[in-house]
């Protein structure tokens, strides 16, 4: 995205709205306490948090997991937030012009619809999805049972092996036997992913 603002000579209003408005993919997902909590407090969490991802049985967890750990200190995540609030009053004005403009497309409060009026059911995490159909018990015209493989639309490969000393990468891929990232046994093959990973009823 900055190398599109950069190419088109964006101004450089527009350049700290498109900042303000995307900087949250920056912050991950962070860990805050309350406003007014003692510094000495903060301190103590900000340098346990940093030393807890030194952790090498955590780390080991996180990799067996396939979760990427990517620490940024408490300090880093402080200076960009103020960076993106610190903005002058017509790039505020122009960033809620701009939200606006997004809120009118998906939400149409004359029709009674919002985003998230109807189940999303492209894919099947946050819903059935898919497996409306392709859940091992509806049929096709030619009797076919509608298998519910997850190999029938994905190909899931995970890596073996280790980088060489000197930086070579030696590593190869496999189909994965598991496709789920954390090891649940058998209940992938039971249950949909949207019962896990839906909204809450």
């Amino acid at each position: 995205m900055y190398e599109l603002l950069e190419e088109f000579k964006v101004p450089n209003n527009s350049r700290r709205v498109a900042q303000a408005l995307l900087s949250g993919g920056e912050f991950g997902r962070p860990l805050m306490v309350t406003p007014g909590t003692p510094p000495e407090r903060v301190k103590i969490l900000r340098e346990s948090f940093a030393k807890a991802l030194k952790d090498e049985e955590l780390l080991a967890e996180a990799k067996k997991g396939r979760m990427d750990v990517d620490y940024s200190s408490g300090e880093e995540l402080e200076t960009l937030v103020k960076e993106v609030l610190d903005q002058p009053r017509e790039v505020i004005e122009q960033a809620g012009r701009v939200l606006l403009e997004i809120h009118s497309r998906n939400v149409f409060p004359e029709m009674k619809i919002a985003w998230g009026t109807y189940p999303n059911n492209i894919g099947h995490t946050e819903s059935p999805g898919c497996f409306r159909c392709h859940d091992g018990k509806h049929r096709s015209d030619d009797g076919a049972i509608l298998s519910r493989d997850c190999s029938l639309c994905h190909l899931l490969i995970e890596r073996i092996g280790e980088a060489e000393a000197g930086g070579r990468d030696s590593a190869r891929f496999q189909v994965m036997k598991n496709p789920h990232p954390v090891d649940i046994g058998d209940s992938w093959k039971e249950m949909l992913c949207s019962e896990c990973h839906g909204a809450s009823p």
